[in-house]
């Protein structure tokens, strides 16, 4: 199948983009592959520090909340989340039950 044909207009300005195979160079000069090459580099190494310094950052938040709250903290805090969880589960039976109990608009009452 045929690509659709292009518009030219006489001294208009165009953007080409040049793209190789499986990330070969295009480049001309041996210079420019090697500048090239240093810039990828160096842009791999950047990422790689942002990526330790966001875990190391993480861990000192992590550990900052532990010390502040300490053991009491911690034993307060699972008792408090496994008593939202027991109070959900009994809102939503209650639901379940008034739900199944449910007449038209009425409630019968058992």
């Amino acid at each position: 199948m045929a690509s659709v044909k292009r518009l030219y207009y006489r001294n208009a300005v165009y953007h080409v983009c040049i793209r190789g195979n499986n990330r070969q160079y295009i480049l001309q000069e041996e210079a420019d592959k090697m500048e090239e090459k240093k810039t990828r580099r160096k842009e791999k190494k950047r990422e790689k520090k942002e990526k330790k310094r966001e875990k190391k950052r993480k861990r000192k938040e992590k550990k900052r909340k532990e010390d502040a709250l300490g053991k009491e903290g911690k034993e307060k805090e699972k008792e408090d989340a496994l008593d939202n969880t027991l109070k959900k589960k009994k809102e939503d039976a209650l639901d379940n039950t008034l739900s199944q109990l449910k007449i038209g608009n009425k409630y019968e009452l058992i």
